[in-house]
């Protein structure tokens, strides 16, 4: 998987350079543009890859990997599916605890007793000055070991090294300002042991109380109310814990790794969709267009025939409708933009000397429906032969033109009810609701 990242990273690193460099250039490429005009692409792959290179450094899911039982576990059975071409079988293991030889037990436990020693006063200045929890914890997986605190006063130390020394609670235990001054001494017996092997330690302690601060309060009171959740829902399967209590944010630490294939597609994804949508947005704008300019078909047409029937060459007719175009109000949600702005591209061309006939080819071919390029082809074939006869057809093109405009007017409107069905529908549910649930709730 790295190597593929890598050479993904290769290509990324060569279509920026390209797009950088064709930004220094009059002439492009044709993919040199859709580049310039894409980077983010690059960006979100650039992105999607560097996720993809650092997750493929965990475990892949591909891999298998048989879990023990701890020291003290059950044998468990695992299956697996033996396969050579078509021939399968499958094998059945039986997995046995983890378990130490006598010797390493011994050992182990005096590299226990050894690392106690070192730990056991926690955040604590010695064992003669006790204000903070001991710390008895082991490494399950260095030291298997169950561990056993027994403190010689539990009214101080719990079964889990936690002190208690809160001052409300030794005034209550009988303790008094005195002992708070010379330390309350007690003492705490550690007892580790694996099946046979079983080892003591015993330890003096010496405990002052301690103030807490009011952040340890809240940070206490939190661990106090999960742990009560914990013990009240021991008899169910599962329980649940909030997000946050007393605007303490509570985050579970085990964290589940993502496939680096599923990042790196799921970039690509991305950038597939976005150019998914961009295209659309460019077919939807082009449709919209295209229906913009068949609804302005008819006026079109009627007013060639109105300025042709005045005796106005066509050049001129057309500067005469960008004209009057332009002077009036709230154009720019008009049906005719699309057709002025080519009419205004097509006054531009014959401004600049190009021919009559060129200018109505490509005007018809940007316009691209057929009625327009039937238009534009006669305007083009009438250049040579003048406008003789030119008035009459399009007198009966103003007629079709109508007719084409009615039953346009038929199709949006079967399209407007076809839309309104889904609405009437969810009103139709809600009506029918309204109705039975009172009806249900009489016979109850």
């Amino acid at each position: 998987m790295r190597g593929l990242n890598g050479i993904l990273y290769c290509v990324i690193f060569v279509l920026f350079g390209a797009c950088l460099y064709g930004k220094n250039r009059e002439k492009k490429y044709g993919w040199q543009s859709f580049l310039q005009e894409h980077e983010y692409l690059l960006i979100i792959l650039f992105i999607a890859n560097t996720a993809s290179f650092i997750c493929s450094y965990y475990p892949l899911e591909n891999q298998i990997y048989v879990q023990r039982e701890g020291y003290d576990g059950q044998e468990k059975q695992k299956n697996f599916l033996l396969k050579d071409g078509d021939t399968e079988e499958v094998m059945s293991l039986q997995v046995t605890p983890q378990i130490l030889t006598k010797k390493q037990q011994q050992q182990k436990l005096q590299e226990a007793v050894a690392y106690i020693e070192g730990h056991i006063q926690g955040e604590n200045e010695s064992l003669s000055h006790v204000v903070d929890s001991l710390n008895v914890a082991l490494d399950r997986e260095q030291f298997p070991f169950d561990i056993e605190i027994r403190p010689d006063d539990y009214s101080l130390l719990d079964e889990e090294g936690n002190v208690r020394n809160e001052e409300s609670w030794l005034v209550e235990q009988g303790y008094d300002k005195e002992d708070f001054e010379k330390g309350i001494q007690t003492g705490v017996t550690v007892i580790l042991w694996y099946g046979e092997e079983k080892t003591e330690q015993y330890y003096e302690l010496i405990i002052y109380p301690r103030e807490k601060s009011e952040m340890e309060k809240k940070f206490l009171n939190v661990a106090e109310q999960i742990k009560k959740t914990e013990r009240d829902t021991i008899y169910e399967e599962g329980f649940v814990i909030p997000v946050s209590m007393e605007d303490i944010q509570i985050i579970d630490e085990e964290k589940k790794g993502i496939s680096p294939v599923f990042v790196l597609l799921f970039g690509i994804l991305v950038c597939g969709l976005l150019l998914l949508r961009e295209q659309e947005e460019k077919k939807q704008q082009e449709q919209n267009r295209l229906e913009s300019l068949l609804r302005c078909y008819p006026w079109f047409v009627n007013e060639m025939v109105l300025m042709l029937g005045a005796g106005m060459q066509v050049k001129n007719i057309f500067s005469l409708l960008v004209k009057d175009y332009q002077e009036e109000e709230k154009r720019k949600a008009d049906d005719r933009a699309p057709l002025i702005d080519e009419l205004i591209a097509a006054g531009q061309s014959l401004n600049m000397g190009m021919s009559e006939q060129q200018v109505y080819y490509r005007l018809g071919r940007r316009l691209k429906l057929s009625c327009y390029i039937k238009l534009m082809t006669l305007l083009e074939q009438n250049v040579k032969r003048g406008t003789k006869g030119l008035a009459d057809y399009f007198e009966q093109e103003e007629t079709q033109a109508l007719e084409e405009r009615k039953n346009l007017a038929k199709r949006y409107g079967e399209e407007a009810g076809t839309k309104l069905l889904g609405p009437m529908m969810v009103v139709l549910l809600v009506v029918m609701l309204m109705i039975m649930i009172p009806a249900f709730m009489s016979f109850m």
